[in-house]
């Protein structure tokens, strides 16, 4: 990501979630930068996804919908 390299600590966000748990289901996602924890340049998606599923060294991090995965732990509220 350009914007680490320039030394932003910027993270790259990537959030999934199904609407419906039919096999009919779709799945919606969505993806945003944040730094410092607030997203950049829109509103905060953490209603959305609140759901951290995984952040890796290189800066990105994957999220769920609340309802999604029960048994995952959710970090915001």
């Amino acid at each position: 990501m350009v914007l680490r390299k320039l030394g932003v600590p910027a993270i790259l966000n990537f959030g999934l979630r199904n609407l419906g748990a039919q096999a009919t289901a779709r799945t919606t996602g969505h993806c945003w930068v944040t730094i410092d924890d607030c997203p950049l340049l829109e509103r905060d998606p953490c209603e959305t996804y609140p759901v951290l599923l995984a952040e890796t060294p290189a800066g990105i991090r994957y999220w769920a919908g609340r309802d999604d995965l029960p048994s995952a732990r959710r970090i915001r509220t």
